[in-house]
């Protein structure tokens, strides 16, 4: 029975491995690899024949890029060509261009995504942001004809459009640029219900709602409740960092004094979860914030010479840690190896 139990572990093995090597996280060779070592046939059984994808369904890199290059030539282009006409066109022209877009951009980018390839993936994901400005425009279009030009009911409107169909794409996904057109219609319907309700803010309280509603978005990203991690990271670290400025505007020790505190935090959190760009972004800010608080309250180069020796150091510490948690990963198996209980192989 345990001869029998060990061949069905290794074979679920293999069921698992064709699978990986099906959506292309592993290549034939590591999936042979970690069969053999889990089974401990040291390389006499035969190696197993893997299925790999036809490499006609995955999209290029430069195909990719092309693609990319072409639809910002032809978007720069057609918005020129709009803007030149666009006070001679009537309602029906301006709904018409904005369908046309819409349609394009989110078909266009069903079809592409439905690769399964990642650089299809990233390409389908660009096509439907430029369909979700498309579906804002017609909303914006509509609202402002509708609303004889008020401007106020235009912004709400466009952003509930904008932010119904980036929800409706990203579902919590990883998809970052469906995320980030996601909070670009928050903030839309925020500032459009602010100016409807004729809700005016200070500095301090405007400062204040972003910088939380910041720390909100990082700590969701950080728990892994949102997607993608990474970006949702990213985008709490730079906007504790706006609110910080917008502090700053009116209160300028205390919103210094904020972000740098924020940036620091944020290349410390960088730090801990090994995620470059949040380092890179949280000395930047620091370095600003820094500079901004030794030129208040220092005159002269001194404030330049604080700012540079202190960026020196940061990097340096940065540098440091990286290479420190680098050299324990590389590590941590031999260490391992000499644990109680695990055999080391013989000599």
């Amino acid at each position: 029975m345990v001869v029998d139990s060990r061949h069905d572990q290794i074979q679920r093995l293999r069921n698992e491995a064709q699978r990986w090597v099906a959506v292309g996280i592993v290549s034939p060779e590591q999936a042979d690899a970690i069969v053999r070592l889990e089974a401990g046939d040291g390389g006499g059984a035969p190696a197993p024949e893997w299925h790999v994808p036809a490499p006609r369904d995955r999209l290029p890199l430069i195909a990719e890029l092309i693609s990319y290059l072409g639809i910002i030539l032809v978007s720069a282009s057609g918005a020129l060509i709009i803007r030149r006409f666009w006070a001679d066109l009537h309602v029906g022209g301006r709904l018409a261009v904005g369908v046309g877009v819409a349609a394009v951009g989110l078909v266009g980018g069903a079809v592409v995504s439905r690769l399964g390839d990642p650089g299809a993936r990233r390409l389908g994901s660009f096509l439907w942001l430029c369909g979700t400005a498309g579906v804002g425009l017609v909303a914006g279009v509509a609202a402002d004809t509708a609303g004889n030009h008020d401007q106020h009911t235009t912004v709400l409107c466009a952003g509930l459009a904008v932010l119904g169909v980036s929800v409706a794409l990203w579902r919590n996904l990883d998809r970052p640029l469906q995320f980030l057109s996601t909070l670009v219609g928050a903030v839309m319907v925020t500032v459009g219900l602010g100016l409807v309700m004729h809700v005016s803010l200070t500095a301090l309280e405007a400062g204040v709602i972003v910088w939380c509603a910041a720390v909100v978005l990082a700590l969701l990203g950080w728990r892994r409740v949102l997607h993608p991690g990474p970006t949702v990271l990213i985008v709490g670290e730079l906007g504790t960092l706006w609110g910080a400025v917008t502090i700053a505007n009116s209160y300028t020790a205390f919103g210094l004094s904020l972000g740098a505190s924020s940036a620091a935090a944020g290349v410390g959190l960088g730090l801990t979860l090994k995620r470059l760009p949040l380092v890179v972004v949280g000395i930047l800010g620091f370095l600003g914030f820094l500079g901004g608080i030794l030129g208040r309250y220092l005159n002269g180069p001194t404030a330049a010479l604080g700012v540079f020796v202190v960026g020196i150091v940061l990097v340096f510490l940065a540098i440091r840690y990286g290479m420190g948690g680098r050299r324990a990963a590389v590590h941590e198996p031999a260490q391992r190896e000499d644990q109680p209980g695990v055999p080391t192989p013989s000599p």
